[in-house]
């Protein structure tokens, strides 16, 4: 080593755990009515027996073939499914059989199990088909397949990952109501912790409600886990500019909740898998809202946002003036101005709650859910395993100071300061910490004077 003076040298190492950098995720969460009837693509060998066991019962077969492309065998002559017995196809002696040992495909349809109903994360198109099908019903009728489509909204407008939950349908009336959506909630839902949009895929306002009351609690000090909804209102048809201020304005004013986005208008046209234009209503446009903003940095601003994935919007015209008195009552506007087949505008980011900006503008909710996900991760590892000394103190302070340094690295905020951090005399298990941030803010109105002279 290199010669140095004979001395007392000293090296300050800071000692402090930091924040361990956890990114927050904000992810969607669709939920609601889906397919119960599904197609299978399975190849099966073909056994020494007279029938073959399919992996799962079926409802029917539709297809039996070298490939999935071709029909090879004839039901009734070749071979027969018997519904009594749903998991095997019954080779006929005299038809044309596979040998024994070869490989052939099978299509059928099946209805769904209880594997259906639970929590799945998605991040492609490929997992929307194998667990929830294409977004038409094909196998019952031709309905719109309401989870696979609004999953497919999501990912189109850019969102890595949602979740999604099918609602299971009651057992009598075969229908998703609010009971339905209780118990899904109950049961699954309020245990994924990185949840935050909500959009539930069934246009009904019961429904609405329980969503409302479970983002409450969950977004209460107890159970700390953030969560907002957006949804639009179900009515008959509107027919003037009066009816939609006062079904649609007065619905969101009666939310009234920062955690709570209904937009208008409720209606649009997209292309569907059956190659035809289809009119979908509020909750699909829900469903681009929520993946517009999966899609974007939680600071960003969604107002003047493009929705790219509908083909024209639909809903009662409104001059600029009609427009601003809808938005005033709490109603999050789209505008399609250049006409049918080109972009749609997120007018204004509202929440329904319009008592100041950071309570209406959706950004600044996710700001706040953001950093108050991200300071709690930043201490959790205090939580227990150490005990209310000056030293705990100082670790504390620098972890929660490396946590707001790096949310203003990101730019998820401009500046966070702790202006205390003290033992709580009356409870001395418990440190009482204030922490101010000054979010981004968005830039809404630019109002210039301009002078003649």
């Amino acid at each position: 080593m290199p010669y140095i003076e004979p001395g007392v040298y000293l090296k300050a190492v800071s000692n402090l755990v930091t924040a361990g950098g956890f990114t927050p995720a904000l992810t969607p969460l669709v939920i609601g009515s889906g397919a119960t009837i599904l197609k299978r693509t399975e190849v099966i060998t073909r056994s020494t027996e007279s029938y073959d066991v399919l992996p799962t019962n079926a409802v029917d077969i539709k297809l039996v073939g070298y490939t999935e492309k071709k029909n090879n065998f004839v039901k009734g002559t070749d071979y027969t499914f018997d519904p009594a017995n749903p998991n095997k196809i019954t080779w006929l002696s005299g038809g044309n059989n596979p040998a024994n040992g070869e490989k052939y495909t099978v299509i059928y349809t099946y209805e769904v199990n209880d594997e259906q109903f639970v929590p799945r994360l998605i991040t492609s198109l490929e997992d929307i088909e194998k667990y929830y099908g294409t977004d038409i019903k094909t196998e019952e009728g031709g309905d719109i397949n309401r989870i696979a489509l609004a999953l497919r909204i999501v990912l189109g407008m850019g969102a890595k990952s949602v979740y999604a939950l099918q609602v299971k349908p009651n057992k009598i009336t075969k229908k998703v109501t609010a009971v339905e959506y209780q118990e899904a909630l109950d049961k699954y839902a309020k245990f994924i912790n990185d949840v935050w949009r909500i959009v539930p895929v069934d246009l009904d306002d019961n429904i609405n409600g329980v969503i409302d009351a479970h983002a409450r609690t969950m977004s209460g000090w107890e159970e700390r886990m953030e969560r907002c909804v957006v949804y639009g209102k179900k009515h008959d048809e509107l027919t003037s500019f009066d009816d939609v201020l006062a079904t649609i304005g007065g619905y969101a004013t009666s939310k009234s909740n920062k955690r709570a986005t209904v937009i208008y208008p409720d209606k649009a046209t997209m292309l569907l898998d059956d190659g035809a234009y289809h009119e979908v209503d509020a909750p699909f446009i829900a469903a681009a809202y929520a993946g517009l903003e999966a899609s974007l940095p939680v600071q960003q601003s969604k107002t003047r946002s493009k929705i790219t994935i509908f083909n024209e919007l639909k809903g009662i015209k409104m001059t600029r003036t009609q427009k601003n008195a809808l938005a005033e009552k709490g109603v999050m506007i789209l505008e399609q101005p250049y006409g049918p087949g080109t972009d749609i505008i997120i007018r204004h980011q509202l929440t329904t709650d319009m008592t100041n900006a950071q309570t209406r503008e959706n950004s600044l909710l996710g700001i706040t859910d953001y950093c108050s996900k991200y300071l709690r991760t930043s201490v959790e590892q205090y939580i227990g395993k150490y005990n209310i000394t000056p030293d705990t103190i100082s670790r504390v302070k620098g972890s929660l100071s490396s946590a707001l340094s790096q949310l203003t690295n990101d730019g998820v905020i401009i500046s966070g300061v702790i202006k205390s951090l003290a033992q709580d005399v009356n409870n001395p298990d418990t440190l009482l910490v204030e922490v101010e941030i000054l979010p981004p803010y968005p830039c809404n109105y630019i109002k210039i004077t301009l002078y003649v002279d």
